[in-house]
């Protein structure tokens, strides 16, 4: 009844595709037998267009038949696979890839090896029938249309009688008597023993394998102690099959959950609780029960450190209750301060005393230290005026003082430079004197100035009294100041020739003046800073040389226009320094001269 039912399934699965004539996956032969226990060969060939591979999903009766091997073509196809089922078989095959070649024609897939096993004890048939998904594949994954043609497989009858009374069958034996368990390594096998045709000897199968094996570690309790052991799987033949005896092995002590008592901060990690922590074993590991607890940050506060505070934030770490601290101060005494009362200098200094206020530490601060420094009215100043104390200090008040400083009683009350009578005022040191005609104390710069065409020059001057400044060029004036004690003049045309710069200064005590010699001349800048003047002959020579050849011709005034631009920042070099300024002069400026003087005769 058995293999009624699958025969009639591998009818009702067969593929029926449609496809075009000579399009076709068979069997070569189409039809083939072989003796009980013998193995037998058939080929899978497709003769189609345009496939890349495919995949074979293939049925047979198993109490008939076994394929017990697949050979693939690699000639045809380098790639593919084979999975084997009880009465059922799954076959890829593919060209090379990732570079599929299509093929076109008849090629033969690969050879079944199939067991002939007849377990009717009869002759049996079974159709080898392909079922979906079976599909030839282009290189793209689609299907290729093909006619799927089944074959057809037939074993002959068992061979009776044991040993070599088989008839037909001469080296058949009853291999069944051999069936049973036997060792495989270090564990044990079921065998079924089967006979093959003209082979002496009985062949087998095995099944229920299995070797010794260890389980995963299990953990378990003893007490308050994790301890953990494994199964061990021991397998022998017990009773004609291969039995799987299991024991507990290894048995070792992990922790001792008591070990973990104590306290601990709430969520294992910086909290602001802590608990106490009874560690037990339960279900093979510690688990605890929190037996107290405390929270750190009621210890939140001020507290005394060294003479001040410090504030302290409280948290739970490692189990404990610790702190951060903030705000940590001492006290201290800032720098003296001066100040005055009256006329006299006292100082004091700040004392910061740090104490915990309101749960926070406080900068409670005081003056302290209170001592005078100095009585500043008893005090004269080196021109005769009395000081007095102004910010902490002994100042100057600008007071005339004739009682103690030894001013003249004319200027008693007053300050320097106010009038003490008719043509006399207090001097800067408070003595009632004639007025004096203006004086310039200083100037700038100093007399001769030698410049070059167009340069911008300025002039300086500083008086020692209010003025009104006339600045004259040869006679003219070009500007004025008034009621000043400092004044400046600057020039930014500067014409070739020599010129008189006057600065005269004069107010209703008199009258004072200040001269420069100023000569301009045209710009020879390098030869200028190597000598350190413009005036000297050699510099001479070259004007003339540059005046009445270089700018008479287009390409001497190119080059003077150049050479203009480009001396400047050189000079400058050559002017701050003396010993560059001699190498120029004498390793270049005169020899130039030289060449020039005997050019122009």
């Amino acid at each position: 009844m058995k293999m009624k039912q699958i025969v009639m399934l591998s009818m009702l699965l067969v593929i029926t595709v449609s496809a075009s004539a000579g399009s076709v996956v068979y069997y070569n032969p189409q039809e083939v037998s072989a003796e009980y226990c013998e193995n037998v060969s058939v080929e899978l060939w497709a003769n189609a267009t345009g496939f890349q591979g495919g995949q074979i999903n293939l049925i047979y009766n198993p109490s008939c038949a076994n394929v017990i091997g697949w050979e693939r073509s690699a000639t045809n196809f380098l790639i593919g696979g084979w999975s084997h089922y009880d009465g059922r078989d799954w076959i890829t095959f593919a060209t090379m890839d990732p570079q599929p070649v299509l093929l076109a024609g008849n090629y033969m897939i690969g050879t079944l090896t199939i067991h002939c096993v007849n377990e009717s004890g009869e002759g049996c048939e079974t159709p080898l029938a392909f079922i979906a998904p079976s599909r030839l594949l282009d290189d793209r994954g689609n299907y290729v249309s093909a006619n799927w043609t089944n074959g057809t497989f037939s074993c002959k009858n068992e061979c009776e009688g044991t040993d070599t009374s088989c008839g037909i069958y001469p080296n058949c034996e009853n291999c069944n008597d051999y069936d049973g368990c036997y060792v495989y390594g270090d564990g044990c096998e079921d065998r079924d023993y089967y006979c093959k045709s003209n082979e002496a000897g009985c062949n087998y199968t095995s099944s229920n394998r299995h070797t010794d094996y260890l389980d995963d570690w299990v953990y378990y309790c003893k007490g308050d102690e994790v301890w953990k052991r494994r199964l061990h799987h021991d397998f022998y033949c017990d009773g004609g099959s291969c039995i799987d005896h299991t024991s507990w092995v290894d048995n070792q002590l992990v922790e001792n959950c008591n070990d973990h008592d104590g306290w601990y901060c709430s969520g294992d990690r910086r909290a602001d609780v802590k608990e106490y922590r009874d560690y037990k074993c339960s279900e093979g590991r510690c688990s605890y029960t929190i037996i107290s607890s405390a929270n750190c940050s009621e210890l939140d506060g001020c507290y005394a450190y060294e003479d001040g505070c410090e504030d302290r934030d409280y948290y739970c770490s490692g189990g404990a209750c610790v702190y951060i601290h903030s705000n940590r101060r001492t006290d201290y005494y800032d720098d003296w301060v001066n100040y005055c009362k009256g006329d006299e200098v006292w100082k004091h200094r700040l004392f910061h005393n740090f104490s915990c206020d309101g749960g926070t530490c406080t900068d409670h601060t005081s003056w302290v230290d209170d001592q005078r420094v100095e009585n500043c009215s008893t005090q004269c100043t080196a021109n005769n005026t009395v000081k007095k104390c102004y910010d902490g200090n002994c100042t100057d008040a600008g007071i005339c003082n004739s009682t103690l400083c030894g001013a003249d009683i004319a200027c008693e009350g007053k300050k320097p430079g106010e009038s003490c009578g008719t043509g006399r005022i207090c001097n800067s040191t408070c003595k009632c004197v004639a007025l004096a005609p203006p004086e310039i104390t200083s100037y700038a710069p100093k007399s001769p100035v030698n410049d070059s065409e167009g340069a911008t020059r300025t002039f300086n001057i500083t008086i020692n009294q209010p003025v009104n400044v006339s600045w004259q060029i040869n006679g003219t004036e070009v500007q004025t100041n008034e009621s000043v004690t400092a004044a400046s003049y600057t020039n930014t045309t500067a014409v070739i020739g020599t010129w008189n710069v006057s600065a005269i200064v004069s107010n209703a005590n008199g009258t004072d003046v200040q001269t420069w010699t100023w000569t301009i001349t045209s710009p020879c800048f390098i030869a200028t800073a190597a000598y350190g003047t413009p005036l000297h002959k050699d510099i001479d020579v070259l004007r003339a040389f540059r005046d009445e050849y270089m700018m008479t011709n287009t390409l001497g005034k190119a080059f003077v226009k150049m050479y203009y631009t480009m001396s400047p920042p050189i000079a400058n070099v050559i002017r701050g320094n003396e010993d560059l300024g001699i190498a120029v002069r004498e390793g270049f400026v005169k020899p130039l001269v030289h060449i020039t003087r005997t050019f122009m005769g």
